[in-house]
């Protein structure tokens, strides 16, 4: 009797044990296929992404681990270590989080070691047990106070040109775009001018098409935009008033000598004394989010588009856009002797020597895509600079030189029609574009490209001085000189 008590609470005991068991360690049932296209819903900060896929893969007990693939930018892997819930509606949730270093090219994941760039958080749901519904999986990506730097916010664009309203001659040190390079024999042909008159044109130009650029927390850049230039309105040299720039073409002969209206707008970019930035009224547009993603490391900021969502938005032709997101690939896949054909077959159907353009170099600007553009950065009390220096342009500048036989031609035969254009030299100060191969190899001493954003707001002012009016080809090259005199006044 004694025997078949001791049996049955040893029975009872298993059951027991066997039932707690059960109720404490849930049998999870994973999907073992990978999750992709219709049976996966990904958001990223609040926006849906139409790629990438995911899998989960038990570890022990209620962890997994989610290997992302192809969803955020900059990383073709990521792996996140998740705990797993029963939900309410009987489906299984899943939720955790984990750093990211910068992204790199000498990995495929985020497993690396490094200081934390990012930190993501995850939290999804599976469907329940005979529901017919896609996986959901919301991700949450914020910048490192590491990762940022200190540089959220909006910046709007620096919009004074010249550095007072009295001294047009002189390129303020913190023009939207300040081109500088120096020479290391004055005498010799030199690109100082070409410099002074690249800071006067394309701060005009780009105040024309960008007024601030936003660095968010969550690693976005957006930026407030239009899309082109206002040539069709103009302000009147006398009365400072918004005009027709056509009717005062008209009236002025300006027709005649310019031709149509940008190139009027150029002459007037470059002749006016107005000190800022100043363009026509307009709507600003907010730039598309998830284009762009910024972030600091090593004490540079990076911009790193998203190769695949910026193709298919400028295409708006997916067959189009996976022609060219294809030969990205082959391009990344080549071996040095295959990338240097392609570059000389490229060059031969530009007409443009390439030679200089090295496979090594294509592999960095190609390894942007992944990492970003590199620039340097520097935060001052009331603004932020851009910019890139000499050591960063120089394996750039033998390819961009390249082209200027080509650049050359061009202005050979725009210059037939339109005198403006064949002018261009007398305010350059040397003989053809082919010139700047030389300069930069044999004179230059300095050179950087700087983008300026904040500082002081200045209301753009009324002309300071009426513009000139050029009757002729041949007046139109006085004032050309009398400008060029009065820009290498200063050095």
């Amino acid at each position: 009797m004694k025997r078949n008590l001791a049996t049955l609470a040893l029975a009872a005991l298993l059951c027991l044990a066997a039932a707690c068991s059960k109720d404490d360690t849930p049998r999870w049932q994973l999907p073992t296929e990978e999750l992709t296209g219709e049976t996966l819903v990904v958001t990223l900060n609040g926006d849906r992404l139409e790629r990438g896929s995911a899998q989960l893969a038990l570890s022990a007990g209620s962890t997994a681990t989610l290997a992302l693939r192809g969803v955020v930018n900059g990383y073709a892997s990521i792996e996140v270590p998740v705990a797993l819930s029963r939900l309410a509606d009987g489906g299984t949730g899943f939720a955790g989080s984990r750093a990211l270093p910068a992204p790199a090219l000498t990995r495929t994941d985020a497993s690396a070691e490094g200081p934390a760039t990012f930190d993501l958080e995850v939290e999804g749901r599976l469907a329940a047990d005979g529901e017919e519904a896609p996986a959901q999986i919301g991700l949450t990506l914020r910048l490192t106070t590491e990762g940022s730097g200190g540089l959220t916010g909006e910046w709007p664009l620096s919009r004074t040109i010249y550095a007072s309203a009295d001294r047009t001659d002189a390129i303020a040190d913190r023009a939207p775009l300040r081109l500088v390079w120096s020479a290391a024999d004055p005498a010799a042909p030199n690109a100082g001018q070409l410099a002074k008159l690249g800071s006067v044109l394309g701060s005009r130009l780009l105040g024309e098409v960008l007024a601030s650029v936003t660095l968010e927390a969550d690693g976005n850049l957006t930026a407030s935009y239009h899309p082109g230039l206002v040539t069709d309105r103009m302000r009147h040299p006398e009365t400072g008033e918004w005009v027709s720039t056509r009717e005062f073409m008209e009236q002025s002969g300006g027709t005649e000598l310019f031709g149509d209206e940008l190139s009027y707008w150029i002459f007037q970019a470059l002749f006016s004394t107005t000190p800022t930035v100043d363009p026509y009224p307009r709507r600003w547009i907010a730039s598309p989010r998830g284009l762009v993603t910024w972030y600091v490391a090593d004490g540079r900021i990076y911009l790193l588009p998203d190769t695949e969502r910026i193709v298919r938005q400028a295409t708006g032709d997916d067959a189009l856009a996976g022609s060219i997101l294809a030969l990205l690939r082959n391009l990344r896949e080549m071996d040095d002797e295959a990338l240097r054909t392609t570059i000389g077959e490229l060059g031969e159907s530009l007409g443009a020597d390439l030679s200089g353009i090295e496979p090594a170099l294509l592999r960095e600007v190609l390894g942007w895509l992944d990492t970003g553009i590199p620039m340097r950065y520097e935060q001052q009390a009331d603004g932020l600079k851009l910019y890139v220096d000499r050591t960063m342009a120089e394996p750039f500048m033998r390819a961009v030189l390249g082209f200027m036989p080509q650049l050359d031609r061009l202005f050979g035969e725009l210059a037939a029609q339109k005198p403006m254009m064949g002018m261009i030299f007398y305010l350059l100060g040397f003989e053809n574009f082919t010139a700047l191969q030389g300069i930069w190899t044999d004179n230059t001493a300095d050179f950087e490209l700087a983008l300026h954003f904040g500082g002081p707001a200045a209301e753009a002012s009324r002309l300071a001085a009426p513009l000139p009016r050029p009757t002729d080809a041949g007046d139109l090259r006085r004032l050309l000189r009398l400008r060029l005199a009065a820009l290498a006044a200063v050095r």
